[in-house]
């Protein structure tokens, strides 16, 4: 099983918190700041945050910020990989909302990115004969009479 690794960089700071046998972490605020509708702003979690070869991680404001300040994570739709210490958030309507140290802020979850292979143009139609020309199976359900 991949796990997240966490490195301290504040000391100071509330330390992110494991979640499901590290497939998920719990991240907090590490220093205040306040989200704006028309601004994006980094906010420090206080830690260097890496995610395995093979894996991305969906960075999810905690529920309290989502329902009633509408924060979203902005301009990678929430994955990330790689290592990062802060994550680019917005408020999704008007107005702002103040995030104070020690806050919780979001959740990081592991997922596993899928082995994909590309092929060229002149393949596809190929491909999609030998499916089409793929025997279908039976259906076990149907009884003859």
């Amino acid at each position: 099983m991949a796990k997240i690794k966490v490195q301290t960089v504040a000391v100071k700071e509330k330390q992110p918190e494991i979640i499901n046998n590290q497939d998920k972490l719990l991240v907090y605020v590490a220093r205040a700041c306040t989200l704006f509708n028309n601004q994006v702003t980094d906010v420090d979690f206080g830690a260097s945050i890496t995610i395995p070869e093979g894996y991305i991680g969906l960075v999810v404001p905690v529920s309290s910020l989502i329902i009633s300040s509408s924060v979203i994570v902005a301009g990678n739709g929430g994955f990330y990989s790689g290592t990062f210490k802060s994550v680019v958030m917005r408020k999704g309507v008007s107005g702002s909302v103040k995030l104070r140290r020690g806050d919780p802020l979001a959740t990081i979850t592991l997922l596993k990115v899928a082995d994909v292979t590309l092929v060229d143009d002149s393949t596809i139609d190929e491909v999609e004969e030998k499916i089409a020309k793929k025997p279908k199976k039976a259906d076990k359900n149907v009884t003859e009479g």
